[in-house]
């Protein structure tokens, strides 16, 4: 899986360490955005989709620890939301 995301090379008005990484062309993904990533892709092919779409990047979101406490705090849980997206990402296939 790549793990560099090429950018066009704008300047920006703000230096620090972001605007260096800009910079330079490209941007690393942290460990748990590589970790979403891959786990949307999984999730796109558990649902036969022949790309990854916003809905399998949510599912891949929802399997990190921090997303059961912030589903928690939104009075739902992170199943409750991989459930219902994985139905409608699969009622839409029919």
């Amino acid at each position: 899986m790549v793990n560099k995301l090429d950018l066009p090379q704008k300047p920006a008005k703000k230096a620090g360490r972001i605007h260096n990484r800009l910079k330079a062309g490209t941007m690393q993904f942290s460990s748990a955005a590589q970790q979403a990533l891959q786990s949307a892709e999984q999730q796109a092919r558990d649902l036969q989709s022949p790309t990854i779409n916003a809905e399998h990047l949510l599912l891949g979101l929802l399997q990190g620890a921090d997303m059961q406490s912030l589903a928690g705090a939104l009075g739902t849980s992170a199943d409750t939301i991989s459930h219902t997206v994985a139905q409608k990402l699969r009622s839409a296939g029919d």
